[in-house]
């Protein structure tokens, strides 16, 4: 199965996040996981060293580029493949809970 996220707003009446609100929205849903989850211990690296998630763009694109200098750079290799994979990860599982929910308009669309 693939799943198409619509940019510009396309998927919010489907409760999917804006991209400016991602970093938010992943962690209100953490938070609903219990508290040994390991995404709990991810959202805290993050946190611990960016301070928070309001611009999530920035983080992944810091962690994914990791250019000389960055936050990102200062992590051990292994340590930030780990965090990229377990966002990657986090962002799915965030997705399919939302994907059960209604979408009226994509309803519309395919008709």
């Amino acid at each position: 199965m693939r799943v198409y996220v619509l940019g510009a707003g396309a998927s919010v009446h489907a409760k999917y996040p804006l991209a400016s609100a991602l970093g938010r929205s992943l962690t209100a849903w953490i938070e609903t996981l219990p508290p040994e989850h390991t995404y709990h211990s991810r959202l805290n690296q993050i946190i611990d060293a960016y301070g928070e998630l309001d611009n999530f763009e920035a983080v992944l694109t810091d962690l994914m580029t990791c250019k000389p200098g960055s936050i990102a750079a200062g992590l051990p290799p292994v340590a930030r493949q780990g965090l990229i994979g377990d966002l990657k990860e986090a962002i799915r599982e965030h997705f399919d809970t939302i994907r059960t929910g209604p979408a009226p308009l994509y309803d519309q669309l395919v008709l």
